[in-house]
């Protein structure tokens, strides 16, 4: 098993590889949605953020790299 471990100014993820097991925060059985924190993700080469998306990161006081985006908080439904 091997463990990789990622971490940017919101959050900490671990991910473990060849087992089917991931951590989420929130999660909520009765209906599966999962709330997800605003993050930065990274972005293919000569990718960049909108306009909107570097103006909302400031308001997080995030700092945006080159090739990288905010996504903004949001709920999402998980598989049952």
């Amino acid at each position: 098993m091997t463990n990789i471990r990622k971490t940017d100014n919101l959050s900490v993820t671990t991910v473990q590889i060849n087992q089917v097991s991931k951590s989420i925060e929130n999660i909520s059985t009765e209906d599966n949605i999962v709330n997800v924190r605003g993050h930065v993700r990274d972005l293919p080469t000569n990718h960049n953020a909108s306009e909107q998306q570097r103006k909302l990161a400031q308001k997080n006081n995030i700092y945006l790299g080159a090739n990288q985006t905010f996504v903004k908080e949001h709920e999402k439904n998980i598989a049952a």
